[in-house]
């Protein structure tokens, strides 16, 4: 991001620039390209290209406007700001009323205030995308969280927290294998046609899968499906809110448990497809995590 503050960037450049950085976030994090490009700064604790310009813009105009050390550099900023035509300028100042700032009138506050208005756009795409129910709201802003590392059982919740555990709901890669198909994606759930062919779905609700979920023996002695239908889970409203508490919102979860109810989603999926590959009669291609 050198000299990003005195560039004349373009948006075609910024969003060329944004979309390496997704790639990158999506490889770090280990789930498909298809993710939602919304998820990855709540994951990983990014800010977007387009927000980390709009902070050196910011904190370069502010030095600019308290500059008391150089004469060349007050007579070139009055230049601009005497003109208001120039291309610096008036790029400049497109490019922070996209973020409700005014380039003639910011202050030691201004990058607080774009920083709160970009956590309410995020949460309202949050709120708005089905595919990001699961989705934790971060404790901490750009921060990334805790126990995202390059291991299996990291992945299997990442991609559990962004509805990609590659289903066959998200692509046509499994059209032939299902018989309600649409648009070329498994809609029912293939093993038990009685909900529909989601995350929330297969750890919380698939009936198929139950015996599974209680065969799975979490350290605290308890299983799976006793996990999800007792203690803070029975005051949860929905299906996503339980898996919600699961992936991370449940009280006093330590990285060891991570680790389990990663293990579990493996085991999981693993016994979705063995059962699918059943069903069909014929192996059904599955995903890995590694």
């Amino acid at each position: 991001m050198y000299a990003a503050e005195v560039l004349a960037i373009s948006p075609e450049d910024l969003e060329e620039v944004q979309l390496e950085q997704n790639k990158v976030g999506k490889a770090i994090l280990g789930v498909p390209y298809s993710t939602a490009n919304d998820a990855i700064p709540l994951l990983l604790g990014l800010k977007s290209i387009t927000h980390l310009v709009a902070q050196q813009k910011i904190r370069y105009i502010i030095r600019l406007n308290e500059n008391t050390d150089s004469a060349m550099l007050r007579i070139c900023w009055k230049y601009h700001q005497d003109r208001k035509n120039t291309v610096f300028y008036k790029r400049s100042k497109a490019f922070l009323q996209k973020f409700a700032l005014d380039i003639e009138n910011l202050h030691s506050g201004s990058v607080q205030e774009m920083d709160k208005g970009i956590r309410t756009e995020l949460l309202t795409q949050l709120s708005n995308r089905s595919s990001l129910k699961p989705v934790l709201v971060p404790v901490k802003w750009w921060h990334p969280l805790s126990w995202i590392s390059t291991t299996r059982w990291s992945r299997a919740l990442t991609r559990t927290l962004v509805m990609n555990l590659q289903l066959g709901n998200r692509s046509d890669v499994y059209k032939n294998y299902a018989p309600h198909v649409e648009n070329g994606r498994i809609i029912d759930c293939p093993i038990c046609n009685d909900g529909p062919n989601n995350e929330i779905h297969l750890i919380v609700e698939c009936k198929s899968l139950s015996v599974t979920r209680r065969s799975i023996i979490l350290s605290n002695g308890h299983s799976i499906q006793y996990l999800l239908t007792n203690g803070q889970y029975e005051t949860a409203q929905t299906s996503d809110g339980k898996l919600r508490l699961f992936l991370g919102l449940e009280d006093g979860l330590r990285t060891k448990d991570y680790v389990e109810r990663g293990l579990a989603i493996i085991e999981m999926v693993n016994v979705f497809f063995n059962e699918w590959s059943n069903k069909v009669d014929r192996q059904v291609p599955r995903p890995t995590f590694d």
